[in-house]
This record gives C-alpha cells, sequence and structure tokens, in this order.
C-alpha cells in the first residue's frame, strides 16, 4: 500500500527501529468484549506478538515524529476533513464495497456476505491485535495537545494498530482478487480510510504501519485457509454475472 503523506512516511519507517514501549504509554485492558466470531479466520491464526513490533518508546524521536505529525494534520485539518473522518468511521467492508462497485447487496448477496464475514472476523483479529504489544493510549489521553475530531469514548487504549486501516487493507486485497479492475481504485480508498484516522486525531501514524503489518499476515493466512478459499468461486461466478468483472480471480 502506498504512503501518501511525509509525516506519515517518516513515523512509518521510525516503527521498525522502535523498542519496547513504556508503561507510560500504556494502560489497562479496556473492558469492551473480546468474544468474537469466526468465519474463515481466528485471531489465533496470526502470530501477533510476532508480526507486530513495539509502538515507538515514550520519549524517543520516532515518538517524537508521530506526535508531531499528529499535531501538524491537526493545524490542517478543515470542517470538512473533520466530516470525511467521521463518515469514514461509521462504515465497513459492505458499505466500502457498495461504494466502489456501485452495486449493492440485493445484486451481489454472495458477495457481500463475504465481506461481512470478513468484516465480523477482522473484529476478533483487530482486538488480538491491540493486545499483542500491551493497549496503547489514545494520541488524544496522551498529549493533551491533540485534539481528535472523531468521538472516542469508549476506545481509550485501542490506538495500535489501528483497526480500521488494518481491515481497509485486508479488503482492499480482496476486492484486488475478486475484482481486479478495480484494484488500484480499492488501495486508494483503503489508504484514504486509514489516513482519516489520523485526521481525525483517532491514530498515530506509527499505528497505520502496525495495521499494515497486520493485514499482511491476515490476506497470506486467508489463501491457505480452504474454506475462503472455497467461497471465492460461487462470489466469483456471481461478479461475472452481473458484469462486475471479467477477471475475477478463483
Amino acid at each position: 500500500m502506498r504512503v501518501l503523506h511525509l509525516g506519515m512516511a517518516l513515523a512509518c519507517a521510525a516503527i521498525a527501529i522502535a523498542v519496547p514501549a513504556g508503561a507510560q504509554n500504556s494502560r489497562p485492558q479496556p473492558t469492551r468484549s473480546t468474544e468474537a466470531i469466526t468465519n474463515y479466520i481466528a485471531p489465533g491464526d496470526i502470530a501477533l506478538e510476532s508480526v507486530l513490533p513495539p509502538w515507538p518508546q515514550p520519549g524517543s524521536l520516532a515518538e517524537a515524529a508521530d506526535i508531531e505529525t499528529m499535531l501538524a494534520v491537526q493545524r490542517r485539518r478543515s470542517p470538512a476533513d473533520a466530516a470525511d473522518a467521521q463518515a469514514d468511521s461509521v462504515t465497513m467492508m459492505p458499505q466500502w464495497t457498495a461504494q466502489l462497485l456501485g452495486v449493492g447487496a440485493d445484486k451481489l448477496p454472495l458477495t457481500f456476505a463475504l465481506m461481512q464475514a470478513l468484516h465480523d472476523d477482522m473484529r476478533g483479529v483487530n482486538r488480538a491485535a491491540n493486545a499483542a504489544q500491551g493497549f496503547r493510549t489514545r494520541p488524544a489521553l496522551y498529549d493533551a495537545r491533540i485534539q481528535p475530531s472523531l468521538d472516542l469514548v469508549g476506545h481509550g487504549n485501542a490506538s495500535y494498530p489501528s483497526a480500521r486501516a488494518s481491515s481497509s487493507a485486508v479488503w482492499a486485497a480482496v476486492i484486488a482478487q475478486l475484482v481486479p479492475e478495480k484494484a488500484a481504485a480499492a488501495a486508494e480508498m483503503a489508504e484514504r480510510i486509514a489516513w482519516r484516522r489520523v485526521v481525525g486525531g483517532a491514530h498515530y501514524p506509527s499505528d497505520l504501519a502496525g495495521s499494515q503489518r497486520v493485514a499482511a499476515s491476515v490476506v497470506q493466512a486467508l489463501e491457505k485457509k480452504p474454506r475462503f478459499v472455497a467461497a471465492i468461486g460461487p462470489v466469483c461466478s456471481e461478479l461475472k454475472a452481473a458484469q462486475v468483472t471479467a477477471v475475477c480471480r478463483e
């Protein structure tokens, strides 16, 4: 997935050399339910502790880059930017699919069922990913200068990695398989969804770097899951019959 912003690029590079995070940027485990639905992939299918490096250490140059990027984005954030971030925050894989393809679930029931199942699976994976390196405090709860436009009540310790960024990257990869003609548009859309989490003040840029690692591991695991592989054939047939694609890769 391409990185669109210089500040994001710097922070994403910094995470690769981060050392274990200190206690001052973590809090007790949130009380949200960890019960997860499993359709194709479960949290245990991904070695999240190995996939995810620790986030930037408090006081490190990497953390400073994260925060400075957040503040720079905040200074430039317009009401329209805030509205876009809010709109993205309440959508899921099925809505992204409809927006991208211009077709609803009534025309593509198998396709949308697949996307809903993947979305449900990613809820569990993302919750486990948040816990893999200890729960990272949201930017605004760590640095009072950061003022989010998004409502983060009840989600204070789920910063790293970004669940929405992970899910959108997985979605884009699946779309690239199902509708190759839309691969570039889906990747661009996923990037936009992820970056708006930074724009809205919900995540650090390094959270997005972690999300990319999670998404890549999920996609690799899905390719080896017989149930997922078996589901792709009927979905491809449906997409071809609806003339959404001519080259769906089964």
